[in-house]
Parts: structure tokens; C-alpha cells; sequence
């Protein structure tokens, strides 16, 4: 992951861009952000050329902690997944 980093804190919760480095040969990636309380999850099947995914505005809540997954989906099917951990920023923050 280049964005967001490993374990941040006070990540925006409008227009969040979660962005990484490409991966050469790979037919595809999937995506996954999920959080516990109130149990939600989003999940992508995006192109193997794809670099960025922008979270769609209202899916994160402020001050919540969220699992971020990506897989890369080899020509032969192989998935090999990679998990971080992000947490939102708080509400009062947010109106700055």
C-alpha cells in the first residue's frame, strides 16, 4: 500500500483514495475494507493495470477502525492477499 500507510490515524473519511504499486502480470486485484462495530464490509474485483480505488463518500464512519486487504489475482488464479489497518479521524476534526 502506498495510501493509507500502514496503521494511520485521522485518515479522511470523504474522498479516500486507497492507492498502491502496480504489480507486473496479474490479472486482476481484489480489495476489501471491513469493519467490526457497526459490522460492515466493501468489497472489489478491479483490472490487473489498477493503481488506486477511491472509497465511495459515506461507506466510513469517523473514528472507526477498518481492515484494508488487497489480493493479487495471478493469470493462473493464485490469490495472495496483504492486510493493513487504518483509523478515521474524529468527527470534530473532520469540520476544519
Amino acid at each position: 500500500f502506498v495510501t493509507p500507510e500502514e496503521d494511520a490515524e485521522d485518515v479522511a473519511i470523504n474522498n479516500l483514495e486507497i492507492t498502491w504499486t502496480l504489480v507486473d502480470n496479474l490479472a486482476a486485484y481484489i480489495l476489501y475494507i471491513e469493519r467490526d462495530e457497526p459490522d460492515l464490509s466493501l468489497m472489489v474485483r478491479l483490472s490487473g493495470s489498477a493503481t488506486k480505488f477511491t472509497v465511495p463518500d459515506g461507506f466510513l464512519l469517523p473514528e472507526k477502525e477498518y481492515q484494508l486487504g488487497i489480493g493479487t489475482v495471478a493469470e493462473n488464479g493464485n490469490i495472495s492477499f496483504i492486510e493493513t489497518s487504518f483509523t478515521t479521524a474524529e468527527e470534530n476534526s473532520l469540520k476544519k
